[in-house]
């Protein structure tokens, strides 16, 4: 099921690289971030206790690499800090999160280093934290 997945969000991806995509618009260089985040997700899942978990700082480290790879003008001298937390989250709430780091890190890229050379980063931070009344017996 999990290569599968990956097969079929490459499938995806590529179609929207193509001239002859399915999306042509400026909503394509989106859908492609966006896939990519949830391919850089489904590479960091987990199967723990009949449960399906996301590991965020592995999955970071992949957009992470995605959006320096995209070759903006000045991208040599952008370094991304990942602060993501090594705590395992519900794969469902890591695909939102997945996608919103992606965007938030392409979106510092390309708007928050115009002109500037050197001394450049982002920090993504990222913490979880548990309810007292989730782990109750209430």
């Amino acid at each position: 099921m999990h290569r599968r997945n990956i097969a079929t969000l490459e499938i995806l991806s590529s179609l929207n690289q193509t001239p002859e995509g399915i999306l042509k618009d400026a909503s394509a260089a989106h859908s492609r971030r966006s896939i990519a985040a949830l391919k850089s997700l489904e590479n960091s899942l987990l199967y723990q206790h009949d449960h399906l978990y996301a590991d965020l700082h592995r999955c970071n480290d992949d957009i992470k690499t995605s959006v320096l790879a995209e070759g903006k003008s000045n991208s040599e001298s952008i370094s991304i800090i990942n602060d993501v937390t090594n705590k395992p989250v519900d794969a469902e709430i890591g695909a939102l999160l997945a996608i919103a780091i992606s965007e938030l890190a392409h979106n510092c890229f390309v708007h928050a280093f115009s002109g500037r050379t050197l001394g450049n980063f982002i920090k993504i931070t990222l913490q979880v934290t548990e309810h007292p009344e989730q782990n109750s017996a209430h």
